[in-house]
């Protein structure tokens, strides 16, 4: 329990017009409270499936098997039974393989479902017929690299880290770029974790780089022109080459351009036309990716307040990591990954972890007295 109330003021969204609710009461009057407040609240979207309200719903109580792709028409009866000799209630059907669907886009592979989300909202009605709930999982606001967002025709809405001016021009069998702002802060080094690409977007073409000068002439170099999918193309002198924002393999959406709210509508809309029960926020513990560090909080709230908004009716949620935004919608707490061995130490550690304030996703401090 908080001893020390608090609230930050940020330069960049202002303070103009905001309100606060300060509450002191008895702790057992403090969920009731808290609903009438959300109930009342301008601006904010409501959910009665999270937050306050999380403790009524059976939604945040149910336990899941994982779904990688392998649940279609055809194996529901199979995933029914195996959830029943189980004694699991819900599905968790995550995406990102391509043998699934592709986050940001979220087109399914044609080859399995033909009629695409079509074929998602018979299989949730037979769940629910079954007494199954089907959970919606997603990288949140990732963008995979296959997406229509970002072949043939990349988005100019993709989010970058700088934008930089072509100092000549350049054709299509070109391998050094060269530009007026220094190159020498850019790093080539990527991995699945780290905030940086090696991918550039020069109009309608994607380029990667395998190395930058750091003295003029600033150049990329080492390129490979015409990168997933895109076209190799002339470009003439001071046009714009942005340097794309990426983690996990993916790119993001710019903050405050109109991709980022078609993908959280993208989201919305299919839990409404399937029927899904849920949602899993996954990788927005990433959210630092959209505009760094210090607004991550903003960026990942803009994007779940964007999905509530757009949804039908209040579904159960849960999320990779917590802001303080976000308990509003939360039906669960502390997901982390599957365990692959030592299973009864994982559900120790894990129910350890709960009880205590450490609320990032899988993270894990060491013994703690709780399971010593």
């Amino acid at each position: 329990l908080q001893t020390h109330l608090h609230a930050s003021s940020y330069q960049r969204f202002g303070i103009n017009g905001a309100k606060i609710a300060l509450v002191g009461v008895p702790q057992k009057q403090i969920l009731p409270v808290i609903r009438s407040i959300m109930e009342h609240a301008e601006d904010i979207p409501l959910s009665t499936q999270g937050g306050a309200w999380a403790q009524m719903s059976k939604e945040g109580y149910g336990s899941y098997l994982m779904n990688f792709g392998t649940l279609t028409e055809e194996t529901v009866p199979e995933w029914i039974e195996m959830c029943s000799n189980l004694g699991f209630n819900q599905i968790d059907s995550h995406g990102g393989g391509s043998d699934f669907f592709k986050f940001g886009d979220f087109e399914l592979n044609p080859e399995h479902w033909p009629e695409g989300w079509e074929h998602f909202k018979r299989i949730n009605a037979r769940l629910h017929d079954a007494g199954i709930s089907s959970i919606f999982h997603t990288y949140a606001f990732f963008i995979d690299k296959n997406s229509k967002y970002v072949t043939p025709l990349p988005s100019p809405d993709l989010g970058y880290f700088n934008a930089f001016t072509l100092a000549k021009s350049i054709g299509p069998g070109d391998t050094e770029i060269e530009v007026l702002e220094p190159t020498s802060n850019i790093s080539t080094i990527t991995g699945f974790f780290v905030r940086n690409s090696v991918t550039l977007r020069i109009g309608d073409e994607l380029i990667s780089f395998t190395g930058v000068t750091s003295s003029p002439p600033y150049k990329f170099t080492g390129c490979k022109r015409g990168i997933n999918g895109t076209e190799k193309s002339s470009h003439a002198t001071q046009e714009q080459v942005f340097h794309l924002r990426e983690m996990f393999g993916r790119f993001v959406p710019g903050v405050e351009t109109p991709l980022f709210n078609e993908i959280a509508r993208n989201t919305a809309e299919i839990v409404n036309r399937c029927g899904f029960d849920g949602i899993y926020f996954d990788a927005i513990d990433g959210s630092d990716i959209l505009g760094g560090a210090e607004n991550a909080w903003y960026y990942g709230t803009k994007f779940i307040f964007e999905v509530v908004k757009n949804l039908e009716h209040p579904v159960g949620m849960e999320m990779s990591t917590m802001f303080h935004h976000w308990w509003h919608y939360r039906s669960r707490w502390q997901a982390w990954d599957r365990p692959v061995r030592g299973y009864k130490r994982f559900i120790d550690i894990h129910t350890a972890a709960i009880k205590t304030s450490t609320y990032a996703h899988g993270l894990w401090n060491g013994p703690l007295p709780l399971i010593r």
